[in-house]
């Protein structure tokens, strides 16, 4: 993704993105970002409320989408699960960002398709891998910012596939947070989000139409509702249920 920044200008949208942030709130600096791509969303969101503690879960098909949810749920107490590189783009936006820290380079390499390994080695370069030590400390830091924000009445969201790995299993880091804050006894709606027929090839081929692709992105989500078995199950059987929903 990164090298799809750079040759096409996005990284130029990026600039003023953390100020905008700062100047407009999340929501608005994120549709500031998104509109300047040429981006058009289409949002099909059932029932997502303007206030309350929601857990959000979605697929992730690109590095932009935390932005272009940043946007289309129009909140700004938003926070989402995500690399360590994320937090870079600046101190405004890395307060939205619960980040997270990669270990191994080539499995996630290779998990990858080829015409994303330039921009992960070039994420990774920025931002190395760490001790599966120093990861898991880290990594339970995201977790626990990204449940006390749901006690604090807001939006977390998180992408269990991890980017582009839809067709493996999804990691656990949802199922253990849905486990933890009903441990807590935080009240909050689980909600499920789809970006409908979106790739990073496809985002390539709308900056080479000259941005006239995607005049409609679709994005449909929906309330989940969890039974109280499903949270007596282990967090493999959890989250095999989340994604079934």
């Amino acid at each position: 993704m990164n090298i799809l920044f750079r040759l096409f200008g996005i990284e130029n949208h990026f600039l003023d993105f953390d100020l905008n942030v700062k100047k407009l709130g999340w929501s608005r600096g994120c549709r500031k970002l998104i509109e300047g791509l040429g981006l058009k969303v289409k949002l099909n969101l059932k029932n997502f409320p303007k206030k309350r503690a929601v857990l959000v879960y979605s697929n992730h098909p690109t590095g932009l989408d935390p932005y272009i949810l940043g946007y289309g749920l129009g909140r700004d107490d938003f926070i989402f699960l995500g690399d360590q590189y994320q937090a870079g783009k600046g101190d405004n936006v890395a307060k939205h960002v619960a980040s997270t820290a990669s270990t191994g380079f080539w499995r996630a390499l290779l998990r990858r398709r080829p015409t994303n390994w330039p921009g992960y080695i070039n994420m990774r370069k920025k931002v190395p891998p760490v001790s599966q030590k120093k990861a898991k400390m880290v990594n339970k830091i995201a977790v626990a910012k990204i449940v006390k924000n749901l006690k604090d009445g807001r939006v977390s969201v998180v992408f269990p596939s991890g980017g582009e790995y839809e067709f493996l299993p999804w990691k656990g880091g949802l199922a253990k947070i849905i486990t933890n804050v009903s441990k807590k006894k935080i009240r909050f709606l689980l909600y499920k989000i789809k970006f409908k027929k979106f790739s990073e090839l496809k985002l390539m081929l709308h900056f080479m139409s000259g941005k006239r692709l995607f005049s409609n992105l679709e994005i449909i989500g929906y309330p989940v509702g969890l039974k109280d078995n499903h949270l007596k199950t282990d967090v493999n059987k959890l989250t095999d249920i989340l994604k079934a929903m």
